[in-house]
């Protein structure tokens, strides 16, 4: 980009061709302040606090709207603007209930930290305070109307970040306010709890209710790690204080998700109740009791040596959750071809077929079968394809599906065909398809255009990590006369099953009914507790950054023991 230089504040600063002038302040270390704008986010210049006196142009412009030029001067600390923006400052308090003493986000929130930046510590006007909602709808997280200062935020990344159109304005003057839909409930909506908007809030208006009240974000931590829940691995930042998580934030650094989160990520692993499996339990009496580690270690080793448990009829079963780390010491345990993942399978398309994420993007035609991903990040990158790009949306499925309003076209599976056509008229089409569907219908899918490429989406975090080490799901189980399973914090139910193994080893993170029908339960860590690397559907390694102290030992440790013990 083509540098230019300004006079700001009488001091020359350079900026490129295309910068706003807050653009080129904020690179230069000059204090503007604002709530309306994010570097995520358009420019809109409604919240006004930005406003500058330009050299040359009448009044004063707001400098997140205004382009910056070459040789152009501008003040932006004269008295007159500080008056301004003191005033709007203190309008926005009289508008609304930002009695701070009573706010959750109180040390936090942009409104007061401006505030303070401008003096202001009492109320000038008289309170307006209209009769406003507060909307408790939702599981996760609080929409306070009374706390807002309309700046748009959420309604922009709700539509530019998170591809969902959920929210917009209504109403004139005093009586604008935030709507979900056609002015229903968060709750009722069409909202999928992505959180995006909480996250960019710059008030107490959008709050969740697992953090409020805890600590302000100079008391915590933030650990960057990546999400352990589908094979995306978005980009997070984990905030802890005292060894609890507080909330999971997006990563707007992140190069995969650029910030954007879905509710799995970022609500559902602090609001996980389920209990802790913290000691190794051992079957006794048809009953599993609580025993010591190195007592379970001894225990399924003397077991092995009983039953003549070896490689040839011990089966491994892994989480797609475990790191590249835990997989690799997994696996030396067994005969590479007797271990599996551990969950539901995805059959990938040949390698010279293969997608990546940024083909989403970069599509004109999508097609998506026997998919409904909208409560996943995948389906955020869809929805913004259609919505920004204009990206034709063929829908196979032959159920109702929460991307009917936005598809181009619907068809049912047995009408495969009838996509040909969008797809020959396309220049990058895409195909993506999920877990639980056939090889056969794989191939019809790859049969349907020679330029198209398909994305089998993995529902592991590190399904393609397991598999670049050899690991899939095509093995028999109900061969095995032994059966160690690796399941991490994953799901078990509908997932653990005891097959036909005379001997079984379930190494996992709760206490659930499922593990009454192991021989051996050991524990493990859950997600938060690790530190290693995964693989994303894109084969691009990702950091996993440890975030809380674990009351139990590491996969790796209880392994590795195992090991030794049955060497000797």
């Amino acid at each position: 980009m083509a540098k230019i230089k300004l006079i700001i504040n009488g001091n020359e600063v350079t900026g490129e061709k295309g910068d706003s002038v807050l653009t080129v302040c904020l690179n230069n270390g000059i204090y503007v302040p604002t709530l309306c704008h994010h570097e995520r986010l358009t420019d809109i210049g409604s919240c006004r606090l930005c406003l500058v006196e330009i050299e040359g142009q009448k009044g004063y412009r707001p400098a997140c709207c205004t382009e910056a030029n070459d040789g152009m001067i501008v003040k932006t600390d004269t008295d007159e603007i500080k008056r301004l923006r003191r005033s709007m400052i203190e309008l926005l308090f009289s508008e609304r209930n930002h009695f701070c003493m009573f706010c959750e986000v109180s040390g936090d929130c942009e409104l007061q930290k401006v505030a303070y930046a401008h003096g202001i510590e009492h109320a000038k006007y008289d309170y307006d305070q209209p009769r406003v909602r507060v909307d408790a709808s939702r599981s996760y997280f609080v929409f306070d109307e009374n706390r807002c200062i309309l700046c748009q935020r959420c309604v922009r990344a709700c539509s530019e970040i998170a591809g969902h159109n959920v929210l917009d304005l209504a109403g004139r003057s005093a009586e604008t306010k935030i709507i979900a839909d056609l002015n229903t409930t968060f709750g009722e909506s069409s909202c999928t709890s992505c959180g995006t908007c909480l996250q960019i809030c710059p008030t107490g208006a959008l709050i969740d209710r697992k953090s409020a009240y805890l600590g302000r974000m100079e008391q915590c931590n933030i650990t960057k790690s990546t999400c352990s829940f589908c094979s995306v691995g978005c980009g997070i930042e984990v905030v802890t204080r005292d060894n609890h998580i507080l909330k999971i934030n997006g990563d707007w650094s992140s190069l995969v998700n650029k910030g954007v989160l879905c509710v799995h990520g970022r609500f559902e692993p602090i609001h996980d109740k389920k209990e802790r499996l913290i000691k190794p339990m051992i079957k006794k009496n048809h009953s599993l009791q609580e025993v010591e580690l190195d007592e379970a270690i001894d225990y399924i080793s003397e077991k092995c040596k009983e039953m003549n448990i070896n490689t040839d009829n011990a089966i491994g079963l892994i989480s797609p959750k475990a790191t590249n780390e835990e997989a690799n010491i997994f696996v030396s345990m067994f005969r590479k071809d007797m271990v599996g993942e551990f969950g539901p399978y995805t059959v990938l398309p040949n390698e010279n077929q293969t997608a990546t994420l940024s083909d989403i993007s970069s599509s004109d035609c999508i097609v998506m079968y026997k998919m409904d991903p909208n409560t996943l990040v995948i389906g955020s990158f869809v929805k913004l394809a259609v919505r920004k790009n204009n990206t034709k949306l063929v829908l196979v499925d032959d159920n109702k599906n929460s991307f009917d309003t936005i598809s181009s076209i619907k068809i049912k599976s047995d009408e495969l065909n009838l996509a040909k056509e969008f797809l020959s008229r396309a220049s990058n089409p895409l195909i993506i398809y999920t877990s639980g569907i056939s090889e056969d219908e794989v191939k019809r899918l790859s049969g349907l255009s020679d330029k198209a490429k398909l994305m089998g989406f993995l529902a592991g975090a590190n399904s393609r990590g397991l598999r670049n080490i050899g690991i899939n799901s095509k093995i028999d189980v109900s061969k095995a006369k032994a059966l160690y399973v690796l399941a991490c914090d994953d799901e078990l139910k509908d997932n653990f099953k005891r097959y036909n193994a005379a001997f079984v080893v379930l190494q996992t993170s709760y206490l659930t009914p499922e593990i009454e029908d192991a021989d051996v339960v050991l524990p493990s860590p859950i997600w938060a507790e690790k530190t290693g690397s995964i693989t994303n559907i894109d084969g691009l390694v990702q950091n996993v950054t440890k975030s809380l102290d674990s009351p139990v030992k590491t996969n790796e440790e209880i392994m590795k023991l195992l090991i030794d013990r049955l060497s000797r």
